[in-house]
């Protein structure tokens, strides 16, 4: 969630490793999340989907964990949304 900066650049992290699957970018911005998800799956030979309202991807049952690389004001109330759906959460503050 959040793939303008940091976001992006975790998320080649997190590929990289192997044992990480990202099935979905998401971000407010459809062209930054396009973008992002199009680098992936050329990079990865994944398929990436785009959303651009987290609370959808809290809903998906398939979906583990969430990374959360938004700007401040939204790091806790995401993490404390995506904790209370389950996930695992990853972020930086």
């Amino acid at each position: 969630m959040g793939v303008n900066g940091r976001g992006a650049a975790l998320a080649r992290g997190f590929m990289g490793l192997g044992n990480v699957r990202i099935s979905h970018i998401c971000d407010v911005d459809s062209d930054v999340a396009q973008r992002v998800a199009s680098g992936l799956e050329k990079d990865f030979s994944t398929k990436v989907q785009v959303e651009s309202d987290f609370r959808r991807l809290l809903d998906d049952k398939h979906i583990d964990a969430m990374v959360v690389a938004t700007p401040n004001h939204w790091h806790a109330p995401a993490t404390i949304l995506a904790c209370a759906a389950g996930k695992h959460v990853y972020v930086e503050k």
